[in-house]
């Protein structure tokens, strides 16, 4: 048994290489996998991403960043007190989620046409989590410089999107 589970996690990993060499992939149900480009992600999005790669694995930054041994340490410094702070916010809304999912029985609502919409305490967490994010973001701005600054900017702004895929729903 366990011997079959080995070969379907490993057939499931080559699949899902064989679809990210691709630009687009065709799901069932008419999604897309579809390459962001640079300008489409949002800022909070990308800076988020860096982040929390720079803290899964802070000896070995990618290539591509550039970034000497003092930038890198900024890097990590920011990263850390960033993420510190969205993961206790992260908590408080998470718990926000399960109070108004609890009103809902079952995960049923009586009108799924007219799902209910999020509430104002949510949109403000969210607002909060993501200008977080872009303050770290203007942190290393102030550190680095502007010149540095924007190469880093493009740097990373690519090699987050090289490595990302939006799904795209059925039209």
């Amino acid at each position: 048994m366990r011997r079959v589970i080995g070969y379907l996690l490993v057939l499931t990993c080559l699949f899902f290489q064989a679809g990210a060499t691709h630009t687009a992939t065709r799901f069932s149900g008419g999604s897309r996998l579809v390459q962001p480009t640079i300008e489409s992600m949002p800022d909070h999005v990308v800076y988020e991403f860096l982040f929390r790669r720079v803290l899964r694995d802070p000896i070995n930054l990618p290539p591509e960043l550039a970034l000497h041994a003092a930038q890198a340490g900024t890097l990590h410094q920011v990263a850390s007190r960033c993420l510190t702070q969205v993961n206790g916010l992260d908590t408080a809304i998470r718990q926000l989620i399960l109070h108004r999912r609890s009103q809902y029985p079952n995960g049923i609502i009586r009108h799924p046409d007219r799902p209910p919409s999020p509430s104002q305490e949510l949109i403000n967490m969210q607002t909060t989590r993501n200008a977080q994010i872009l303050n770290a973001r203007s942190e290393l701005e102030a550190t680095f410089g502007p010149a540095t600054f924007a190469e880093f900017d493009m740097a990373v702004k690519q090699l987050i999107a090289k490595g990302s895929r939006r799904i795209q729903p059925k039209r």
